[in-house]
């Protein structure tokens, strides 16, 4: 009567021996055990019915032989029969723990089959779960099983983070709203949970084992009915536990095998995904800088490229390339270059935001893929890392530490997703190019902080060649290189016109390398075929920098910039190589040639003594619109104060700041404007 009133699911009542006959139907059988003591009464299938005399009411007896009283199970209000068959599993399970070993051969059989099917329940419940593949759906699917299985109402799964040592939240239910998590370190070896999860044995806690002390974490309350601590553990792996109680008024029968089944396919569950997470994190890692590979850059684009098509929602990525870095492995070595790589992945990671996925594409690309984000919030990460990198580079005492960078940046909607990697990737090349154009630029001027490996071996080999055999074209290009910047800066060139302008201007000539000293520096007149050789030059020096991306825009201006503007190709002033006229030159070229020709007349050559400023100008000024593009000319002639700077480095160094600050601010509308001068009328 104790065992089965301490329940509370039931009532226990007294009846008189005419109701318990009534009650004992024919159906019902009667087993004697090996004491005469015990006595179950039940009908064949083990199963409750209803007892005549209590209408309405679901009953199920059990007699004491030495007493004659029957203990009657019964429900206040009809219940369904999933409950009638709860309460008969609750009253056999009680029964079993108070009989003690003289116990009915049937009832054991019943609390076996019971067993079996609880244990069997849980089993079938957790199978789906020992293969999940997301972790936040398992924490979920443990919390609703342990409310499914046990019904109980609070639920708080905590886990081993190796990270701080300790049993951290993952989840929990039922909790009100003022409720703290909490985590408990695993050195606190005196701890209640610390204690039951080494021990690997579920507990079962009672308001009468007063364990205000020990769930006091829990603030289980006044209205605190039970609680059970299931722990979670494979041998000596500790996974962590779960905590669930119930309050006053909420009853729930469970069964201590079925709690023990399910700790242990919990903790497997658990242990599996971690070590299946481990194995995809893996696969998707690069060991070498810890950040997604390429394999995991495909797997997310699969899930976004559909969702934003479907939502129209923006995405952006960044893709990043270290410039030369070739260079770097060629020069110091693979090490150093790993270095260099792991050091350039913190930096990327520390400037994104926590959503951002950042991915090593491959070698010496990365990627940044920003969901959900517009090109101006892009554009903010994107200044971010190139700001971390110029604050890293003024650090830097050797050379060879710095890392240069290109980025390329592109944002997509539903009707462009399908190219953004490969926009991406384009406009990431065109600002390596640019930049190394620059670089490259800057060298060339021997320009103060420039970085004398910019110049490329092919680039610095070929005006080597040229020097040796025109002594004074190094002097002559940075000449042609600040007339060809005065002249820019009127312009409002853009800055990738300026940059490829004056790589043509340190360039122009180097196709002269291949041609003879002696024809070079000869001072008479040239043959027929030899000046045809010299004529050559633009067309040959344009090709030497073939393939070489960072110099396509430059080879139309080398190639074109001994064209006329009237288009005139006979004598020995003609134009060359195609006969071109006005607009149909290049505008650099144009700028070029003029550029070109009056330091020529200025410094003079070995078959020609050098101009006055006023006889030179002069010759510009007739030429007008003949030779030159008069638009050019005006501009040349209405400046002042030029030639007394023209040999100076300081000078060139000042002008190039000042005109690519400008032109920083350059609208790309502003580019094409002077192309549109034509020659004037006859």
């Amino acid at each position: 009567r104790q065992t089965l009133a301490h329940s509370r699911q039931f009532e226990v009542v007294e009846v008189k021996p005419s109701i318990q006959e009534r009650a004992v139907g024919p159906a019902a059988c009667s087993i004697e055990s090996q004491g005469p003591e015990h006595w179950l009464y039940l009908d064949e299938k083990a199963s409750i019915f209803c007892g005549e005399g209590h209408p309405g009411a679901w009953l199920a007896t059990a007699a004491r032989h030495d007493t004659g009283c029957v203990l009657m199970l019964s429900f206040k209000v009809e219940p369904a029969k999933a409950a009638c068959d709860e309460a008969l599993h609750a009253a056999l399970i009680e029964l079993t723990r108070a009989a003690g070993e003289a116990l009915p051969p049937i009832l054991v059989s019943a609390c076996l089959k019971l067993q079996g099917e609880a244990l069997a329940a849980v089993s079938a419940s957790m199978t789906d779960l020992l293969t999940g593949t997301d972790e936040a759906a398992l924490h979920s699917a443990l919390i609703e099983q342990v409310h499914r299985h046990f019904s109980l109402r609070r639920i708080y799964l905590a886990l081993h983070d190796v990270n701080s040592k300790s049993y951290r939240c993952k989840l929990h239910t039922g909790f009100d709203s003022s409720f703290t998590p909490f985590a408990i370190a695993l050195s606190e070896e005196d701890d209640f949970f610390v204690k039951i999860v080494r021990r690997g044995t579920p507990r079962f806690i009672t308001r009468a084992d007063d364990p205000a002390s020990d769930l006091k974490r829990f603030d289980i309350g006044e209205d605190f009915r039970g609680a059970i601590v299931i722990p979670l553990k494979i041998g000596a792996n500790a996974v962590g536990f779960i905590y669930a109680d119930q309050p006053r008024g909420h009853e729930a029968f469970i069964m201590p095998e079925a709690v023990t089944s399910f700790g242990a396919l919990s903790a497997g569950a658990i242990t599996a995904l971690g070590e299946r997470m481990a194995v995809q994190h893996q696969a998707e890692t690069d060991s070498l800088t810890g950040c997604h590979n390429r394999y995991f850059l495909d797997r997310v684009l699969e899930v976004e490229i559909p969702r934003v098509r479907r939502y129209n929602s923006p995405i952006s990525m960044l893709m990043l390339d270290l410039c030369d870095f070739k260079r770097t492995n060629d020069l110091y070595g693979h090490v150093f270059g790993d270095y260099i790589l792991r050091e350039t992945a913190g930096i990327i990671q520390t400037c994104v935001r926590e959503l951002d996925i950042v991915v090593r594409y491959g070698g010496d690309e990365f990627v940044v893929l920003m969901v959900n984000t517009s090109e101006e919030l892009a554009r903010r990460v994107q200044d971010r890392i190139e700001q971390a990198f110029i604050d890293r580079n003024s650090e830097q005492e050797d050379e060879r530490g710095m890392i240069d960078i290109s980025i390329g940046l592109r944002s997509a909607n539903a009707e462009t997703i399908s190219t953004l990697l490969a926009e991406a990737d384009a406009d990431m090349y065109m600002n390596k190019a640019e930049r190394k154009k620059r670089q490259l630029t800057e060298a060339l001027l021997e320009l103060p902080g420039s970085r004398s490996d910019s110049v490329d071996v092919v680039i610095s080999s070929l005006l080597a060649n040229l020097n040796k055999k025109e002594p004074f074209n190094p002097v002559h290009s940075r000449r042609v290189a600040f007339l060809c910047l005065l002249i820019a800066r009127e312009l409002d060139l853009a800055v990738a016109d300026v940059i490829s302008l004056v790589l043509a201007a340190m360039l122009h000539d180097v196709g002269k390398a291949s041609l003879p000293v002696e024809m070079l520096q000869r001072e008479g007149p040239l043959t027929d075929s030899e000046r045809r050789a010299v004529r050559a030059h633009s067309i040959v020096g344009e090709e030497f920098f073939k393939g070489l991306a960072h110099l396509e825009d430059v080879r139309p201006i080398i190639r074109h910039h001994h064209e006329r503007f009237d288009g005139d190709t006979s004598g020995n002033q003609g134009g060359y190589p195609y006969g071109l006229k006005g607009a149909d030159i290049p505008l650099g070229a144009r700028v070029l040639k003029l550029a070109d020709s009056v330091d020529s007349l200025l410094a003079g050559r070995p078959y020609r003594e050098a101009w006055t400023l006023e006889r030179a100008l002069g010759f510009v000024r007739e030429q007008s619109g003949a030779v030159f593009d008069p638009a050019l000319v005006k501009t040349l002639l209405r400046l002042e104060g030029w030639p007394e700077k023209l040999d100076s480095p300081e000078a060139l160094a000042d002008l190039y700041a000042k005109v690519m600050d400008e032109a920083e601010d350059s609208s790309p509308e502003q580019i094409e404007a002077p192309g549109a001068v034509d020659a004037p009328q006859a």
